[in-house]
């Protein structure tokens, strides 16, 4: 059990860079396997899930290595469908975004394989992915009476199919696209509300033929990918986590590297405009200084990752705020978000599937359990670092795994 500590009280000042997307670093590695020639990817996210797509890709046949200080790595594709068929079953350990991202890959590439995982897989369901790529003509089996690991895909001809998600899920949409690379025809997924362009822009980089027209993108399968050279981008949650982290601290101005500002027209920072978060965009990233937030009607599903960041905000900003399907998730996510926001001293309650926060109200420091979930530790670190006193943070190891340098950087900042 891993636990982190910070204090507030002190205004932060200098620049960083947020760590790197995990879902676009999966991709990254998954889209050099398939392209012709080498890849060379900077800034690949450290963490265990997408170190078990490297060694799951590495029993199909694809070599990858990385530089000794991790700044680079090195993938060596294999081409047009040209996964080998591996020799055991791949072991995804806990990461879902790895059995759903191979599943996509797999089901075009001329192979079969199992996927199987660690006991903490079970809690991602697959039938979403599965059936999608059903209607591509894929053959996935999942165990009798199961929607979760282990899978066992079968690798055929895919052809286009249209796709319409009833809810944000950037997995199946990665899953889904990759694999209409590899289709017959044309593969859409259109989606509930935007969501960031980054994953488009990684597949145009490596040749995909691409479009966005509203919520819906569109790939034309059958053009073979080449490799390329590339920086990870930031992961947008982390970035709005210090974002608040400057915006609601008296005295603070951060610099954050890695953002563009088409990154702010959805998700998490978009809705963070609603409630007055502003920014300097310059070359390479943008500014925030300390500023007043105000309570605003929110639409929470489009920041579906962020609602606990998004519920620490409301309490700092004057007046109430609506989270609207903030508790939609199921009672068990609703249980620990609203434990987390009353163990944080903060003003909440539930209307319907709606989550109502009143503020500005003053934080209190203590201990907060977050259950190794990275979306219930960003918020308890925020509140942390925006109270008078201490916040332990405990049962956070995933934060050590996806984000090691956190508190080196919040050090300096100091």
């Amino acid at each position: 059990m891993d636990t982190l500590q910070v204090g507030g009280g002190l205004p932060l000042r200098g620049r960083l860079r947020p760590p790197s997307d995990e879902t676009l670093s999966h991709v990254a590695l998954l889209l050099g396997a398939m392209a012709g020639g080498h890849t060379i990817v900077e800034r690949l996210s450290p963490s265990l899930d997408v170190h078990c797509t490297w060694s799951c890709l590495m029993d199909l046949g694809v070599a990858i290595s990385s530089t000794t200080d991790g700044e680079q790595t090195a993938v060596r594709g294999l081409g047009w469908r040209g996964l080998a068929q591996p020799k055991l079953c791949l072991k995804a350990g806990e990461s879902g975004a790895t059995v759903r991202l191979l599943m996509g890959v797999i089901a075009a590439n001329p192979i079969a394989a199992d996927i199987i995982g660690d006991e903490g897989l079970r809690r991602f369901p697959l039938l979403d992915v599965a059936a999608a790529l059903r209607r591509m003509g894929a053959a996935v089996h999942l165990q009798r009476g199961s929607d979760c690991a282990p899978v066992c895909v079968l690798g055929r001809a895919l052809k286009g199919a249209s796709h319409v998600l009833p809810q944000a899920c950037e997995h199946l949409r990665a899953a889904v696209l990759l694999a209409g690379t590899m289709a017959l025809g044309e593969t859409s997924v259109t989606e509930p509300f935007p969501s960031d362009t980054r994953l488009e822009g990684l597949l145009a980089l490596f040749g995909a033929d691409i479009r966005r027209k509203g919520l819906t993108t569109t790939v034309k399968g059958g053009k073979n990918l080449a490799g390329r050279r590339l920086a990870v981008a930031p992961d947008l949650s982390w970035a709005a986590f210090w974002a608040l982290a400057a915006g609601l601290n008296p005295g603070s101005e951060l610099f954050i590297e890695g953002v563009a500002p088409e990154d702010s027209r959805s998700g998490v920072l978009a809705v963070l405009l609603l409630m007055g978060l502003r920014s300097d965009w310059l070359a390479g990233g943008f500014r925030v200084r300390s500023q007043r937030l105000h309570g605003a009607d929110l639409p929470a599903d489009q920041a579906a990752a962020d609602l606990p960041l998004l519920a620490v905000a409301a309490s700092q900003a004057k007046g109430a705020s609506r989270l609207r399907g903030a508790l939609a998730g199921g009672p068990e996510q609703a249980a620990r978000l609203l434990g987390l926001l009353d163990s944080l001293g903060v003003r909440a309650g539930a209307e319907g599937e709606d989550l109502v926060v009143s503020g500005p109200t003053p934080l209190r420091p203590g201990r907060v359990s977050v259950c190794e979930d990275e979306r219930l530790a960003r918020a308890g670190l925020l509140a942390g670092l925006l109270d008078e006193g201490g916040t332990v943070v405990s049962e956070a190891g995933i934060v050590s795994d996806r984000y090691p340098r956190l508190l080196k950087q919040l050090a300096r900042l100091r």
